[in-house]
């Protein structure tokens, strides 16, 4: 067999796309000789998602797919495209201002944080978004786990869109499950804000300006007993 030609690969800084077909062994069970026809359509739609955003498929095996982007914008964009969401998807590809991030989180029924680094210690967005009062969804980050514990926010496995997806279509069925968490973390978030921080930091300032006290110096009396 000769040898398969070497894709050219992105250098530098690069992003990895892999994907499955879900339940791809008892669909397959299901359909039996109709697989193959569902197989080919499915490996055209994730091929023309990878070229359409300049990526660049590395191997395939099966419904299995490898594939390497010059960016992450690039490879959730084709990730998006292949499952068909690019319309009810919107990529904010640049740094947001406190007012901008601030008018997206209002529009927002759920706020999630997804981050796969469980030892990340502080997360700027989640607190904006507790400030917000909105019920969030999280992987279980250790900064996530202290603030949203006592019911305020919703934690779930990592790398799981399952489990995701689940804790989404579980709060968007429920609105009255929503404002309730998103009162507790209201609530909870207020000794965040600047103004009570700043006040903590000025009470705690004006204890240290206080005088210190003039140490007591005890004398010892020695007595001379005579013989």
């Amino acid at each position: 067999m000769p040898a398969q030609p070497v894709p050219d690969l992105p250098t530098g800084t690069v992003t990895f796309l892999f994907t499955d077909i879900e339940g791809s062994t008892q669909l397959l069970a299901s359909l039996g000789d109709a697989y193959g026809p569902v197989l080919e359509t499915h490996s055209g739609l994730i091929r023309e998602a990878i070229t359409a955003h300049t990526g660049t498929e590395v191997s395939t095996e099966g419904d299995a797919f490898f594939a390497v982007f010059a960016s992450a914008l690039d490879a959730v964009q084709a990730a998006a495209a292949a499952q068909g969401v690019t319309e009810s998807v919107r990529f904010i590809d640049r740094f947001v201002g406190r007012t901008e991030l601030g008018t997206w989180l209002e529009a927002a029924d759920v706020f999630v944080t997804p981050y796969p680094n469980l030892d990340q210690i502080v997360s700027g967005t989640l607190s904006y978004a507790m400030a917000s009062g909105k019920p969030i969804v999280s992987t279980p980050y250790a900064y996530a786990r202290e603030r949203l514990a006592g019911g305020r926010g919703t934690l779930v496995a990592p790398q799981s869109s399952r489990a995701l997806a689940e804790a989404f279509v579980e709060l968007l069925g429920d609105r009255e499950r929503r404002l309730a968490i998103g009162a507790r973390a209201y609530a909870y978030s207020r000794a965040m804000i600047w103004s009570t921080v700043g006040t903590e930091y000025a009470r705690i300032f004006a204890r240290a300006a206080l005088p210190v006290p003039a140490p007591v110096r005890t004398v010892a009396k020695l007595a001379a007993v005579g013989g």
